[in-house]
């Protein structure tokens, strides 16, 4: 079920494809998001341009099974390795789509990773969310930071540190504002699986506020669904505290906002993702 790029005003969960095997479950939970909000979703293999002086380096050798170097690649030889590379990605992309029958595409991008991560944002009408690997979102941080500030239709990037390993559990939502839970609410309905399917927000309101938002919460959402409101009242400055909490929940996934206690800005970034063993999807700020 294939389909071509189009115009519409659909939704898209573009997903950053590395050579070698890709994290099981940041495709996993990419497909389970396309599913979920009814996206079409697009591989997007970064073919990046600083990767055309690679076999002009002396370092760039091909080793033996013994580790003895044999010698330098030609550029023709590593082209040849990447396209078998990049061919498989795209079976194994395509085969995965298709078994959760979701319109999708693959793409080849040359180019540098953040512009071509921008692309993939600003080309959609609809509302899109993007996976990237930890390791572009951390190397490239301050233009990510600045990509989820000011793209348009990004709804927010998922990220899946190396060592995540939990794929069920509950989705827990870190809530800046009980005035803006609404919509976060309403994604984590669709996420939550049916093994469990529990919903926790974690708020840092005081216990006489929630106590009053706690009754107009529950009459948003379906009945059906099993939602926790947790108070951590929790200082801005102790951002290792509110990660420790998160952790303890034991989440299939997590969901901030960027700017806010748990995601502050992108020095912590990287200790929460490594610290979650889960993935955390961060949402655009609301403001």
């Amino acid at each position: 079920m294939s389909a071509e790029s189009s115009e519409r005003n659909i939704g898209r969960v573009v997903i950053e494809l590395r050579p070698g095997l890709p994290n099981a479950i940041a495709l996993e939970t990419a497909m389970r998001l396309a599913q979920a909000f009814k996206f079409e979703i697009r591989g997007l293999f970064i073919d990046n341009e600083e990767m055309e002086t690679l076999s002009e380096l002396t370092i760039t050798r091909t080793v033996s099974f013994s580790g003895k170097t044999l010698k330098q690649p030609s550029r023709n030889e590593i082209e040849r390795e990447a396209l078998l590379a990049v061919s498989s990605m795209r079976r194994q992309f395509n085969k995965m789509a298709e078994r959760a029958m979701l319109q999708h595409q693959f793409m080849t991008v040359r180019d540098h990773p953040v512009r071509a991560i921008r692309t993939a944002c600003d080309r959609n009408i609809g509302e899109t969310i993007l996976v990237l690997t930890e390791r572009l979102a951390l190397h490239h941080l301050g233009e990510i930071q600045e990509l989820l500030v000011s793209a348009e239709n990004l709804w927010g990037i998922l990220m899946v540190a190396p060592g995540a390993k939990r794929r069920t559990g509950p989705v827990i939502l870190k809530v800046e504002s009980m005035d803006g839970v609404s919509k976060m609410l309403k994604s984590a309905e669709l996420l939550a699986s049916p093994e469990n399917g529990a919903i926790i927000l974690v708020t840092d309101e005081d216990s006489d506020v929630l106590g009053k938002r706690s009754a107009e919460l529950y009459e948003t959402v379906d009945p059906s669904s099993r939602v926790q409101v947790l108070s951590a009242q929790i200082p801005d400055d102790r951002p290792d505290l509110m990660r420790e909490t998160i952790r303890r929940l034991r989440g299939g996934l997590v969901i901030a906002e960027f700017g806010g206690s748990l995601v502050q800005d992108g020095k912590n970034l990287k200790a929460l993702a490594n610290a979650l063993d889960c993935p955390l999807m961060i949402t655009t700020p609301s403001g």
